[in-house]
């Protein structure tokens, strides 16, 4: 998961390996008709999405491996998981875990696959929770960070 630092007056979003990016979210020059609960809420969702496309570490293989989790990666993965279900695929297949290609047998694919949605849907659970504080206006919103 990617982590958001601050660095001469510039943010940036730190995955895993060390890769870093200058994170620009365009609320932060947002019209001013935008509520400050509503560009936070912007925040935190490009957050999220950053974490989410930022890749997670899987153990499928029996040690961990880093894993890229961008929208194609979703895509792909979701189809051999599909495929695997379907009964399509029954042999091992090549993924790349820490960007190399490594033959993936079925059953290390199912936990790939759920691996994946754990990272996913506990980043949009972390997200839904933080929007939440948000919208319930308690807690001032620059103390809400991901």
């Amino acid at each position: 998961m990617g982590n958001l630092i601050e660095r001469d007056g510039k943010t940036y979003c730190v995955e895993e390996g060390g890769y870093e990016w200058e994170y620009e979210p365009t609320f932060l020059n947002h019209d001013p008709s935008i509520s400050p609960s509503d560009a936070k809420i912007a925040e935190l969702n490009a957050a999220c999405n950053a974490a989410i496309l930022a890749g997670f570490t899987s153990d499928a293989l029996g040690s961990p491996h880093t894993y890229s989790f961008d929208y194609d990666s979703q895509i792909n993965l979701g189809g051999i998981y599909s495929a695997i279900l379907g009964g399509l695929i029954t042999t091992p297949q090549v993924w790349r875990a820490s960007g190399v290609p490594v033959p993936h047998t079925i059953d290390q694919l199912k936990i790939l696959f759920a691996h994946g949605m754990i990272h996913k849907n506990t980043n949009i659970g972390r997200y839904q929770y933080l929007e939440g504080i948000a919208l319930a206006g308690e807690t001032p919103l620059e103390d809400i960070v991901w």
